[in-house]
């Protein structure tokens, strides 16, 4: 299975990944994030990075971009 991620889904995968888990699994809770949502996987991509920078990042620094 190929999937082809928009850079702001990859940023998202990233820093959900970089909070402990692997990049298979903060892909599919990003997936279920947006199923929840009912939105697009890049919509929640936007709410989940947006999310973190207000919470300060996957390293604890508020407001990193």
């Amino acid at each position: 299975l190929v999937v082809v991620l928009s850079i702001v889904a990859v940023q998202a995968v990233t820093l959900l990944a970089a909070r402990g888990s692997d990049v298979a699994e903060a892909y599919a809770d990003l997936r279920r994030m947006a199923m929840r949502w009912r939105v697009t996987i890049e919509a929640a991509a936007h709410r989940v990075i947006a999310r973190l920078n207000r919470e300060g990042g996957a390293d604890g620094r508020r407001g990193r971009r």
